[in-house]
């Protein structure tokens, strides 16, 4: 049952044609064919007691065979409901001596009564709901699945010809073996034994249904500690963590043991060395904490952009026409390197001024350390101020990304990358960055607003097979390190 009648033939289709490969299917229906399945059998204008003949014989032709029925509305409308339902409720044992899998398709609210009976004459039913998102769509199932599933929503979507239903924190189309209790025991291990794993490659290469993001999110995490990266992704630590359980079992990356880098004491309070550097002006506070960690291999800006363009020109020239869009997102590509990368400098920073980068700072400095961020960073000049609770708002004059560049839409996405990954790490929350205004646009100056991100937020994709627990204490395969 579904809203719009679509979903389910869309959802079906993907299940039984393209996951399935050899599945035989038929579809009953009335008029036209609807779907890509092999067979079909037309039932329109005929009595009720022809039509069950004519499908109990279809089924003697069609042993184990799928048979989607989209003739139920019409069926509904053209005859009494009374008559239709127990014209289902006879089929059973037909079904059950052919063995065949057989679904109905009905607009949910349409034909209420007929509903309630209907849910009880079949063995199970499957409830599609559009969600408020767009094109995120959810299924509940009754009866047909184990009763921890049973009345649970599901979200899904249809990307690129897959089916994806969100499956802990992820959107995926393989399954893991795994319970979620199971998965979720091997998130809490990595958690608790963070300071002594590395993540090292894994024997499995990068899948294709790894994305572009994916793929750089993983290749920028090898070698680096669990710690380290839940400390640079800690407002995003669950999504991180259910990331490298998935990995883990894809065979995609490994854990050694190590050594731990730091103590597991984290370090709350600041020195009284960088509470009087942040009580300083913003420049001044800047130049005093640059000469800390600065060195003469830093790339200047100016460099960077120009880098930046080349970049664009070298896609373009690959992907003319506007082609690139589906297959190289490069702002897309640009906005998470940046993102990534702010985070570790700004884990650099902090520790290079002898503080803790685990302990979040308090959100009061969050306008000076971003003024200070694009001053050193990339030698921009900024106003930041609240503009309500939580909110702020970027100004930025001479924006040196977007100079001498025009386009239709907000171009920043470099500062937007580097504004919400500086900040996440810094305050360990997750944040949105977005550009409103736009010199490259025609605007006089950018303008970018910065916000807390809404409970719950996440972002990022993949699941897999699994890996046998070895003992009690360690549900992950965790090598030594030499």
């Amino acid at each position: 049952m579904d809203q719009n009648f679509s979903e389910a033939k869309d959802l079906l289709k993907l299940i039984l044609v393209n996951d399935v490969p050899g599945q035989a299917c038929a579809e009953v229906c009335i008029g036209k064919r609807s779907t890509d399945s092999k067979e079909f059998l037309e039932v329109g204008g005929q009595a009720l007691a022809y039509i069950s003949s004519s499908l109990n014989d279809f089924r003697k032709d069609h042993h184990r065979w799928v048979i989607i029925h989209t003739c139920l509305t019409d069926l509904l409308v053209s005859h009494k409901h009374e008559d239709v339902l127990k014209m289902l409720g006879s089929w059973k044992k037909s079904i059950s001596e052919h063995e065949t899998l057989e679904f109905f398709i009905l607009p949910r609210g349409t034909f209420p009564e007929a509903e309630k009976v209907l849910s009880s004459i079949v063995d199970g039913v499957l409830e599609i709901y559009a969600e408020p998102e767009g094109n995120i769509f959810s299924f509940v199932p009754i009866r047909c699945c184990s009763i921890d599933n049973h009345l649970k929503k599901f979200p899904y979507i249809i990307s690129q010809g897959k089916l994806k239903i969100k499956w802990g924190q992820e959107f995926t189309d393989t399954l893991s073996a795994l319970s979620e209790k199971e998965l979720a025991e091997r998130a809490r291990y990595l958690d608790e034994n963070k300071s002594y794993l590395k993540i090292v490659r894994g024997p499995v290469h990068l899948g294709e249904e790894l994305s572009v993001r994916e793929r750089l999110l993983l290749s920028q995490m090898l070698k680096y500690s669990v710690e380290r990266i839940l400390t640079l992704f800690s407002d995003r630590k669950s999504v991180i963590l259910d990331k490298l359980v998935h990995w883990q079992l894809s065979g995609y990356i490994d854990f050694s043991r190590v050594e731990p880098e730091r103590s597991p004491v984290v370090k709350k309070n600041l020195s009284v060395r960088t509470k009087i550097a942040l009580m300083l002006p913003s420049g001044l506070a800047g130049r005093i904490i640059s000469k800390l960690w600065l060195t003469s291999n830093t790339v200047p800006a100016d460099a960077y952009f120009i880098r930046r363009k080349v970049d664009e020109a070298f896609y373009a020239s690959l992907f003319p026409n506007s082609a690139a869009a589906s297959t190289v997102d490069l702002e897309s590509v640009e906005d998470f390197l940046q993102d990534f990368t702010t985070r570790i400098v700004a884990y650099q920073v902090v520790e290079r001024t002898g503080e803790d980068p685990r302990n979040a700072l308090d959100m009061h400095y969050l306008p000076k350390l971003m003024k200070m961020m694009l001053k050193m960073g990339y030698a921009i000049d900024s106003t930041v101020r609240e503009v309500k609770e939580n909110r702020y708002e970027v100004i930025v004059k001479r924006c040196p990304v977007c100079r001498y560049s025009k386009s239709e839409r907000p171009y920043c996405v470099s500062l937007t990358g580097a504004i919400r990954g500086f900040i996440s790490m810094i305050f360990k929350k997750q944040f949105v960055c977005v550009e409103t205004a736009c010199v490259a646009m025609g605007d006089k100056k950018c303008t970018f607003y910065v916000e807390l991100a809404k409970e719950g937020a996440t972002s990022i994709n993949g699941v897999d097979q699994p890996v046998r627990l070895e003992t009690s204490r360690s549900p992950l395969n965790v090598k030594t390190s030499e």
